[in-house]
């Protein structure tokens, strides 16, 4: 099953030898969406009145069986329903579902006489639930096999991921992840999404739907803008990165002008074109300005460093590329709706706030998938993302705005580093009104190697 979605990428990069906090249940947006429609009714309610929903417990074949039956559309007919199925262990209120699903020949239990109700639910078996709502059919000579239900979802229904299905550890939490997903995708050999269907054949009330409908109209109109690249933009960007640790505090605050050319498929063409300025400040210290000035040509990263230091250092995206591929993460653009917290609408514009507490366990839960490579001692370091923000702004078609907050709490050897960024940029120009301006003396710059050798001889 492969990794789609991009995020991904920010786990690897910092998969360098550490171990990470999991983190709680993080779909509860999605779960609260489909508790608004009646898909997910939860476990009990708080004293406020709030549903609870169990997220993260493992949910059991009994839940599986109510929310196939739901996603079906079938729930009053299955209520209707006299139990005659074979099996004797179940506890009752999940006998009209389990009878249903008896009936239609979408079950068969554990054995010819019990259902194991309480066993667990595997990625696998939910998934193949997932894919029946959808109307395809893992019988002899059917559209998948039972064992290749993952795959099958993953690459040619397009409905789940690693990020969000989690084979290891499958909880309630990607239950409603997952289900959520499965609304928003089409039924097989049709054009209409599993909600519309359920909402025309009378299973979801149409008014209580209307704005989980909006939801994933304006999600959809998102990631069709997002998924085309722009391939020559200009953006300007302003950045402020804070490091604490043992009571020293260094500050970084750059604004910069990007010009830059990228083609996902030219990538060796790729030109960038980066000015600026960098003001540093360190406790106690008066603060340090430093110019910004590099450029990306032929695969090679520039940066004049100022003082007639100009150093180079080799960087191939196109091999970038296959090693985040190697990784499982793919260019998909796709945003999943789990990772949606709400989408806005003004005007031309539509904004997109993600779900920091989904993306935060998403880049831990990574990098804790990678755990088993990393070097020896590394056990002894642990990484937390936190405070994880992004919005995203789209503008008569096309990405215009973006904002990135977050913070990385890195412990070692007993030492705490944290470490917060707020990063945000404004797309300027795009097309042909992007001019980048490549240095003539690209010949004069040295090895960044180099350039460290001569600065630190061997043996200082």
């Amino acid at each position: 099953m492969k990794r789609s979605f991009k995020l991904g990428a920010m786990a690897v990069a910092c998969a360098a030898g550490v171990m990470v906090s999991a983190g709680a249940a993080n779909f509860t947006s999605s779960a609260d969406r489909l508790h608004e429609v009646g898909l997910f009714q939860g476990t009990g309610m708080t004293a406020s009145g709030a549903p609870q929903y169990d997220l993260d417990r493992a949910p059991t074949r009994a839940e599986a069986a109510v929310m196939l039956v739901r996603l079906l559309g079938k729930e009053a007919d299955a209520k209707a329903l006299t139990y005659t199925a074979p099996f004797t262990d179940l506890e009752g209120w999940e006998a009209p579902y389990v009878q249903y699903l008896y009936d239609n020949r979408l079950t068969t239990g554990a054995t010819a006489t019990t259902f194991e109700p309480k066993a667990k639910c595997s990625a696998q078996m939910y998934t193949t639930f997932l894919l029946r709502s959808l109307g395809y059919s893992d019988a002899q000579n059917g559209d998948f096999a039972y064992t290749g239900a993952l795959d099958f979802a993953a690459d040619h229904v397009g409905l789940i991921d690693e990020s969000f299905c989690d084979t290891n550890n499958f909880l309630r939490d990607n239950v409603a992840a997952m289900s959520l997903e499965a609304l928003a995708t089409p039924v097989k050999a049709t054009d209409i999404t599993l909600l519309d269907k359920l909402i025309a054949d009378g299973a979801i009330d149409q008014s209580k739907a209307a704005p989980l409908s909006q939801f994933i109209d304006l999600a959809e109109s998102y990631n069709k803008t997002v998924s085309t690249p722009i391939t020559r933009a200009e953006q300007d960007v302003t950045a402020r990165m804070t490091m604490k640790a043992s009571g020293m505090e260094i500050t970084t605050d750059s604004v910069m002008n990007t010009k830059a050319y990228v083609d996902p498929d030219k990538l060796k063409d790729a030109q960038m074109e980066i000015t600026g300025t960098t003001t540093t400040k360190v406790t106690g210290s008066e603060p340090v300005v430093s110019n910004i000035k590099a450029c990306y040509t032929g695969g090679v990263y520039y940066m004049d460093m100022g003082d007639g230091v100009k150093v180079k250092m080799t960087l191939d995206l196109d091999e970038l590329t296959a090693q985040l591929h190697s990784f499982g993460v793919s260019d998909a653009g796709v945003l999943p709706l789990c990772y949606i917290k709400n989408i806005k609408q003004s005007g031309s514009d539509l904004t997109v706030t993600y779900d920091g507490s989904a993306l935060n366990s998403t880049i831990n839960k990574i990098l804790t998938s990678y755990a088993g490579s990393l070097p020896e001692g590394s056990a002894n370091t642990k990484v937390e993302f936190k405070d994880t923000a992004i919005t995203m702004t789209v503008r008569n078609g096309q990405l215009a705005e973006g904002a990135v907050k977050g913070t990385v709490k890195i412990t070692a050897e007993g030492e705490t580093v944290s470490a917060s960024m707020d990063i945000k940029s404004v797309v300027k120009a795009t097309g042909s009104a992007v001019k980048i301006s490549i240095p003539s003396d690209l010949s004069s710059y040295i090895d960044m190697v180099e350039y460290l050798e001569q600065i630190h001889p061997e043996g200082e």
